[in-house]
């Protein structure tokens, strides 16, 4: 009897533990009522960077222009549903820079942070170097210190991630550090995924990675201690920075954004998209919205007016599944008095005695 007892305190304890330490969804966005929900703590603001320079280290605050018009939500949000923060087709300046949004002032009382969100190129052009900021928080009071990656993009079609990050000085302990992505700017979703420890001064990137594990990072930095210990945040800053041409506006967009403290365990079991029995078929005509394109996950980046092509997206990580159906021609028949043999292009043939 009491080892049992001994066994159900184990259990019990673990448990507790376990209950104790799961990760705290703090905020969450989809942007489907194209707005922004209001954090727990702080406020979301829109800020735009531009090729002039930050008007305020170490951000570049908007200079009028916070309110719509810089950004919209007029995309179709993952999964062929909803929408998607991105930037606005005309911006109300003019100006070469790119809005993005940051929640400043949280009272954040945790060790640290996990990030992740949905980030997707469309139809990129212009430029040689994208400087797109996928990632930039800062924190210890006044923003000195942070981490950054950004998206590289060569003349050789190069596709990078460029990394650097700061102390909680402000003392640059790494910078120029080049990971190779691949798809980034496929025009398809791409999951990414970023979590800091303070403590231990450790952060951790994934890049589609199904369900984040230390030990499938897409990359990862163990840092002396004293580089981020103690820091307070000063504000988290996924968006849409990029210091370039007007001619990529409308190109790059954000969906299903989510804030922890920590890393979640027990992330759901991954679903891949399936083709529906469209796929493969011959078809007189076809729509986004037919039900038999896909028969797992959202219609998605469907296109052509016969052929077509879409993609059927996976869930929770899962697979998307690329899909494609021919259109049906039509059938003509001309027939020669003079000839035995009817002339037929189409799908059937014709003879005549």
């Amino acid at each position: 009897m009491k080892t049992l007892f001994n066994i159900a305190l184990i259990v019990l304890s673990v448990l507790l533990y376990s209950f104790a330490h799961a990760a705290t969804l703090w905020y969450s966005e989809n942007f489907d009522n194209q707005n922004f929900g209001a954090p727990p703590s702080g406020t979301v603001e829109t800020w735009v960077s531009s090729t002039n320079g930050c008007a305020q280290s170490p951000w570049c605050p908007s200079t009028g222009a916070t309110e719509p018009g810089h950004y919209d939500f007029l995309q179709t949000g993952r999964g062929g549903t909803g929408d998607a923060f991105g930037t606005a087709s005309n911006p109300t300046d003019g100006a070469e820079n790119d809005p993005y949004f940051i929640i400043v002032g949280a009272t954040w009382p945790y060790d640290g942070f996990y990030i992740e969100w949905w980030i997707k190129f469309v139809n990129v052009v212009g430029e040689s170097y994208q400087n797109y900021k996928i990632i930039y928080p800062h924190w210890s009071g006044s923003g000195t210190g942070y981490v950054m990656f950004n998206t590289i993009e060569s003349t050789q079609g190069d596709e990078r991630l460029y990394y650097s990050a700061r102390d909680n000085t402000g003392a640059l302990i790494e910078e120029s550090v080049y990971i190779d992505v691949h798809g980034l700017q496929d025009g398809n979703w791409h999951k990414v995924g970023t979590e800091v420890i303070f403590s231990t001064s450790q952060i951790w990137m994934w890049y589609d990675v199904t369900t984040p594990t230390a030990a499938n990072a897409t990359f990862s930095r163990d840092y002396p201690d004293s580089a981020w210990a103690g820091a307070s945040l000063y504000y988290f800053g996924p968006g849409l920075a990029d210091e370039g041409d007007t001619s990529l506006w409308d190109y790059k967009l954000i969906d299903d954004f989510k804030i922890y403290d920590e890393l979640p365990s027990g992330a759901p079991s991954p679903v891949n998209g399936v083709c529906g029995s469209n796929d493969g078929a011959t078809l007189a005509s076809l729509t986004s919205g037919d039900a038999d394109n896909c028969s797992v996950g959202a219609v998605d980046s469907f296109s052509g007016t016969g052929p077509w092509t879409w993609d059927c997206l996976g869930t929770d990580g899962g697979t998307d599944d690329s899909c494609s159906a021919s259109l049906q021609t039509a059938l003509t028949t001309s027939i020669d008095p003079n000839e035995t043999t009817a002339i037929t292009t189409g799908t059937t043939s014709i003879t005549t005695e």
